[in-house]
């Protein structure tokens, strides 16, 4: 292999652990129970982001706030909302496997970024944890003029770069939106993920 096209949402970053610890600190009042309800409501952001992509985080965290705990007012679930997105701004942070073997990624692959991210978010995080010599390029789909999941995003990548199609690898943590444009041009993938215990496409893998 000689080039790794790396999503960066939940890929690189390290979203997961960063929302989960927001909600916690902002989510108040529900005694023993908020161990659960923080977990309903982090499905449940996801879940609205996905019926709802133009929405912004904080109608999005506030919907769902609502629809696992009605109890919460409007006013209420979006100042929550607010504060849970000054935490996640303010506590951002990369994944640390990934700064780790970055140097080492470096030398063996060319290492791009294809991300739907907000570019200054992300120039800012890699800035900070000074890895921004072993990305050989970034590309931002608003920039693009498209969306995820896209063949039309990796062709373009594969063609500016002069990418053997066969000799890379695709990256990243959504099925839909980056291993499937990638398997259908004949690129080879890897899911990275900290849900999947075990990942099979034949279920004689299960008997």
């Amino acid at each position: 292999m000689e080039t790794i096209i790396l999503d960066f949402n939940d890929t690189i970053d390290d979203n997961f652990e960063v929302k989960k610890e927001a909600l916690e600190k902002t989510l108040k009042g529900f005694g023993k129970s908020k161990e659960l309800i923080v977990k309903k409501v982090l499905v449940e952001i996801d879940r609205v982001d996905m019926l709802h992509p133009d929405w912004d985080m904080i109608k999005i965290v506030s919907t769902a706030l609502m629809n696992i705990a009605p109890k919460i007012v409007e006013e209420k679930a979006v100042s929550i909302a607010s504060e849970y997105m000054k935490y996640r701004a303010a506590h951002a942070r990369l994944n640390p496997s990934f700064v780790k073997t970055a140097p080492a990624l470096a030398k063996k692959f060319k290492i791009i970024i294809l991300t739907s991210g907000n570019k200054e978010h992300i120039m800012q995080l890699i800035q900070k944890y000074k890895i921004s010599k072993y990305i050989e390029k970034f590309y931002f789909t608003n920039e693009m003029g498209l969306k995820k999941p896209s063949i039309e995003l990796l062709e373009k990548v594969i063609k500016e770069n002069k990418i053997d199609k066969n000799k890379c690898i695709v990256v990243g943590d959504d099925i839909i939106k980056d291993h499937m444009p990638a398997k259908l041009l004949g690129i080879k993938t890897v899911l990275y993920s900290k849900f999947v215990d075990k990942l099979i496409s034949d279920f004689n893998e299960l008997a």
